[in-house]
């Protein structure tokens, strides 16, 4: 995040990353759904994931990246968390005709049986889905394309300096 210190309604408080380890030791309810970015990858590793209290839970929805892989498996594994939801993988198997994915591939890319935990539950990259969702997708468009005819630039453009 910036220095600047940004308002949102609805949000109480918004914190830059350098607090991010003190946050960890209050949270125990981690949600990830950050990009995969250069600067997220492997943001959340061991040290991270033991800051927390103990029990807690992590749920990630954004990329699979920023959660380093052994290290969440170990927490999970070894009860340092409760629990975790996984709606995001490390890899993604092949889709036939798309030429997405990896041949062959399950989602983990070390080998963590995530699937055989009992305190896991695993979605495939879906979370995001609802009844309303498309057309929920289309309103939004239509209003940052009204936005651009307005004022003359397109709300929420993506930057491909920050990756998202």
């Amino acid at each position: 995040r910036s220095a600047a210190r940004p308002h949102f309604d609805g949000v109480a408080t918004v914190h830059p990353s350098a607090d991010l380890d003190a946050l960890l030791r209050r949270a125990f309810v981690l949600v990830v759904c950050l990009p995969g970015t250069a600067d997220t990858e492997a943001l959340v590793g061991a040290r991270q994931l033991a800051l927390l209290p103990v029990g807690a839970l992590l749920v990630n929805v954004g990329r699979g990246s920023v959660v380093e892989e052994a290290p969440l498996y170990a927490a999970l594994r070894d009860g340092q968390l409760g629990g975790a939801g996984l709606d995001v993988w490390y890899n993604y198997p092949m889709l036939k005709g798309q030429g997405l994915g990896n041949e062959g591939c399950g989602p983990s890319s070390v080998g963590c049986p995530f699937h055989e935990l009992p305190n896991v539950v695993m979605s495939p990259h879906c979370g995001q889905l609802s009844d309303s969702k498309a057309r929920d997708r289309v309103a939004e468009l239509v209003g940052m394309l009204e936005e651009g005819a307005r004022c003359g630039e397109i709300p929420n453009r993506y930057d491909v300096e920050r990756g998202y």
